[in-house]
C-alpha cells in the first residue's frame, strides 16, 4: 500500500515544527514526510543579531535538519523549489519532480525596502548567517579604517552607524550594536588610535512616533530610555527617502552622512511560483481558510510569514515565530484529520507574550498580561529562546557561550 506523501517546503519554525508534529505518524508507517529547504540547517533567526555583534558564534544558531530528524524516518531534500503544481500534485526541485499528496508551504520572508531608492543596493539586512557575518565585519572594518584617519569629520562619517526600523529586529540589533561598538572602542581603540568617543554615533530611525509598536506604551518608553542609556540617537517620525551609500536622506530634507545602513524596516513574503493555478493573495501573502489551507486547494497548506489567515477580527496575525510554531502543529493535525476524513480544526491563537532584548541584562516584554522590564525579563527572554532549540547539545552550547560572554569581551576576530 502506498503511503500518503507530505512535502514541507521550508525549514524555518513553521516547517520544522510541522514535521516534528508528524513524526509519530511517520514512525507508525502511516505517512511519508519530506522536507525541502535551500540550506541543510534550521536557522534560529531570533538570535541572529547576537551573531552580527560578536555575542554568539555562527554555528550556535544553526541545527542540522538531518540531525534534528535523525532516526525519525523524515526525509530531507536540499534544493530550491522552482514551482508547485497543485493540479498535478507535484513540485519541482533542482529540475527533479517530486509528487505529493499534501504540500505545506512555509517559505518565510525577505526584507522589504518599499521601493525606496538605493535602499536595497546600499543597506545591510539580517536574514541569514552571511548577513550576520557581513554586519559584524563591516562594523570592525569601520573602526580599523577610522583608526588611521587624522581628519575628525572623516572619522565621524566612518563611525556613523544607522539602523532603520523600530520593530523588534531593529531595536534588538541596535542595542547589541551599541554594546559591541563600546567594546571595540573602549578595549581596542581608545588611546591607541586617532578615534575619539565623540567620533562615534549610532542612530535608530523609525517612521512611527514610538518604537516597538506591538508593546504597551509604558514598555515602549522604557525601551527608548534604555537605548538612550546605551548611547543610541533616536529619530522618530522620520521617513527615509533615499539611501546613497554615503548618506541617508529623509523626506523632510535632512540627512545623515554614513557608509553603514542596516535595514530592518519590514518584510515581504517569499511566495513560490505556482504553475497551472493563480493563488488568491492579499498584498503578497497567500490567502488561507481558517484551517490554513490555501484558498481553493484542500491539499495545499500555508503557514508562517507568507500566510494571510482568516481571523474573526479581520486583522490577521503578526509574523512571529510563536505563531508559526502553533500553525505548524495545527497543520499537522489537520492533515491527519483530512486523511481520516474527519472535520478539520480551525486555527486560532492568542499571543502568550512578547519579549524584546535590549542588550546585556535588560529586556522588556509582556507575559500573560504582565508588563515587565529589566534583568529578570532578560533572563526570561534567554530561557525561553534556549528551550526553543531542538537538541540538548545545542542548548548546552548556547548556554556556555552566553555564560562566557558575561565574563569576556565580544569576539572581534574577522572571518574573511
Amino acid at each position: 500500500m502506498v503511503k500518503p506523501h507530505i512535502v514541507i517546503v521550508g525549514a524555518g519554525f513553521g516547517g520544522v515544527y510541522t514535521a516534528r508534529a508528524l513524526v509519530p505518524y511517520v514512525k507508525k508507517g502511516i505517512i511519508d514526510v519530506t522536507i525541502v529547504n535551500k540550506t541543510n540547517y534550521f536557522l534560529f533567526t531570533p538570535l541572529l543579531h547576537e551573531v552580527a555583534t560578536g555575542g554568539l558564534s555562527a554555528r550556535s544558531v544553526t541545527e542540522s535538519i538531518r540531525h534534528i530528524f535523525e532516526g525519525t524516518g523524515v526525509l530531507f531534500h536540499q534544493g530550491l523549489v522552482e514551482g508547485i503544481d497543485p493540479k498535478q500534485g507535484t513540485l519541482k526541485v533542482n529540475l527533479k519532480e517530486i509528487a505529493y499528496d499534501y504540500v505545506i508551504v512555509a517559505t518565510g520572508a525577505i526584507t522589504n525596502f518599499y521601493g525606496i531608492p538605493g535602499a536595497a543596493e546600499h543597506s545591510l539586512v539580517l536574514k541569514n548567517l552571511t548577513d550576520a557575518i557581513e554586519i559584524r565585519e563591516r562594523i570592525i572594518d569601520a573602526f580599523e579604517d577610522a583608526s588611521c584617519v587624522e581628519i575628525a569629520e572623516q572619522r565621524k562619517k566612518d563611525l556613523c552607524f544607522v539602523v532603520v526600523g523600530g520593530g523588534a529586529t531593529g531595536v534588538e540589533t541596535v542595542a547589541e550594536m551599541a554594546e559591541f561598538i563600546e567594546t571595540l572602542f573602549r578595549r581596542y581603540f581608545k588611546g591607541v588610535s586617532h578615534i575619539q568617543k565623540e567620533d562615534i554615533s549610532l542612530h535608530l530611525v523609525n517612521t512611527a512616533p514610538d518604537i516597538l509598536a506591538m508593546l504597551h506604551p509604558i514598555l515602549r518608553k522604557k525601551a527608548e530610555k534604555q537605548l538612550e542609556r546605551l548611547g543610541v540617537l533616536l529619530h522618530m517620525n522620520m521617513s527615509v527617502s533615499e539611501v546613497t551609500g554615503i548618506d541617508v536622506k529623509f523626506a523632510d530634507g535632512s540627512s545623515i552622512d554614513t557608509h553603514f545602513v542596516f535595514w530592518a524596516g519590514g518584510i515581504t513574503p517569499i511566495v513560490p511560483r505556482f504553475s497551472s493555478v493563480e493563488p488568491v493573495c492579499v498584498g503578497s501573502k497567500l490567502v488561507t481558510d481558517i484551517f490554513l489551507r490555501m484558498k481553493g486547494y484542500d491539499r495545499v497548506f500555508v503557514l508562517g510569514d507568507i500566510a494571510c489567515v482568516e481571523t474573526p477580527n479581520g486583522k490577521g496575525y503578526p509574523a512571529l515565530a510563536q505563531i508559526a510554531v502553533h500553525q505548524g502543529k495545527v497543520v499537522a493535525e489537520n492533515i491527519m484529520l483530512s486523511l481520516a476524513h474527519k472535520p478539520l480544526k480551525a486555527f486560532s491563537y492568542k499571543l502568550k507574550g512578547t519579549l524584546v532584548s535590549l542588550g546585556q541584562w535588560y529586556a522588556v516584554g509582556e507575559i500573560f498580561g504582565l508588563k515587565l522590564s529589566g534583568p529578570l525579563m532578560w533572563w526570561v527572554w534567554r530561557t525561553v529562546y534556549l528551550f526553543k532549540f531542538h537538541s540538548w547539545t545545542k542548548r548546552f552550547k548556547i548556554a556556555f557561550e552566553w555564560t562566557e560572554a558575561l565574563f569576556s569581551p565580544r569576539d572581534i576576530t574577522k572571518l574573511r
